[in-house]
């Protein structure tokens, strides 16, 4: 039993309920082992109670999260689909014929004085 967890307004219930549950009607008094049995059982319950209502409450709290991720996943979808037109084709690059190798051609002869030449690629 976790009476940790059970705040002293809560115990000080359950006190007085399993007193006034173990009183005996013919003596009029408190019979111990029925007020332990009491106690015990009021307590259990209590925790069970409340366990299970924080395990409902973190259920909610994880499907509304889920929720939310699946909101943004759907709206970010969305977005791709909309700035990514399908129909639009990729450009392709020119074709070059493959038959003939470049051929280089001296446009200019060499100067006399730095010996430098000018080429062309003819394609």
């Amino acid at each position: 039993m976790l009476l940790q967890n059970i705040s002293s307004k809560t115990l000080g219930q359950l006190v007085l309920d399993a007193v006034e549950r173990s009183i005996d009607p013919l003596s009029g008094e408190i019979q111990v082992f029925r007020f332990l049995s009491h106690l015990y059982q009021s307590a259990r319950d209590y925790e069970r109670m409340t366990t299970e209502n924080r395990i409902q409450s973190a259920l909610r709290a994880v499907e509304a999260h889920s929720q939310t991720l699946s909101a943004i996943e759907e709206a970010q979808h969305a977005a791709s689909s909309v700035s990514s037109p399908a129909a639009v084709p990729e450009p392709t690059p020119p074709k070059r014929s493959t038959s003939l190798p470049p051929v280089l051609k001296v446009v200019a002869a060499a100067s006399e004085d730095g010996g430098k030449q000018i080429y062309r690629i003819d394609v």
